[in-house]
This record gives C-alpha cells, structure tokens and sequence, in this order.
C-alpha cells in the first residue's frame, strides 16, 4: 500500500499554472493588455513611486535592482513601453549619467484602468469565497511571501542541471 505523500510539488505547480494561465487568458485580455505582466510590475512601481511623491520617476537601476533584472533588460523593456506611449525616459537632474523612467500622463490612465479591473475581478474572489476565507487565503499568501523571501536563490536542485 502507497503511503499518502500530501500535496507534492507538481501538484503545487500545477495548480499555480493554472491560476496564472486562467488570469493571463480572462484578465490580461479583457482589459486589452498587450504588455508582459513583467510590464504590469514595472507600471505599478512607476505608479507607486509616484504616488509618494518621485514625480520625476525612478532611475533604471534602482528599476532592475528591485526586478532582479539587468539594467539592459529593463531598458529593453522600458523601450517597448515608450513605443506604445505608456512611459517616458529622462535625464535624472542630480546624476547626469542615470535615466529616470516615468509614467505618461497615459500610461497612469493605462495603470488605473488595469487597477480599477482587478479590483473587480478580487472584489469578486472575495464575495466567492467569502471574508473568512479570504482572510485564510492572505495570511497563507504572506506565509508563502515570507518563506520565498527567507530562502536563498539556489539555482537547479536535485541534480538537474537547469
């Protein structure tokens, strides 16, 4: 007789691909946003940053130290973004060498628009599952926060080799 295991780590996988994939297929495309959630991420910071007073936006690599990104990936990024009118680029007036990424006055209608409907689509998980349930599922998505922010980047485990 098999012993019972609990929840492995493909079921976990599983289910969080599943979560992403239904998200990305009736969120992402309902509000018509184009851009990578990475994009989303960088938005919102630049959303953030504004919002306590860094109208001036925040420089590229302050951008890719929070991302865990390059400074060239990111300005890749941020170079897509400016193409579509949603950000903008300037010199940083106290370092001359440093670039300071922004938020057009479209782009911050763009990241509203994309707030005000997740909103909606949580507000609607909620009144689904209920307040206590909801409260179970943000102490056990801290919980989960906090594990991966104790854990060090390791690289490939159990012998994979990547």
């Amino acid at each position: 007789m098999e012993k019972d295991r609990g929840v492995g780590t493909q079921e976990l996988i599983d289910g969080l691909k599943r979560v992403d994939g239904i998200l990305h297929r009736r969120y992402w495309h309902s509000v018509k946003f184009k851009e990578k959630p990475a994009a989303f991420m960088l938005m919102s910071k630049l959303r953030r940053a504004c919002a306590m007073g860094s109208e001036d936006g925040v420089r590229v690599s302050e951008l890719a130290a929070d991302f865990g990104m390059t400074s060239p990936a990111i300005t890749q990024m941020v170079t897509v973004l400016e193409e579509r009118g949603l950000v903008g680029r300037r010199m940083d007036p106290e370092d001359r060498r440093a670039v300071l990424v922004y938020l057009t006055p479209q782009g911050k209608a763009r990241i509203k628009d994309l707030y005000s409907a997740l909103d909606d689509v949580l507000q609607g998980l909620v009144e689904h599952i209920g307040q206590e349930r909801s409260r179970l599922f943000l102490e056990l998505l801290n919980e989960v926060a906090e594990y991966f922010e104790s854990r060090s980047p390791e690289g490939p485990r159990r012998g994979e080799s990547c």
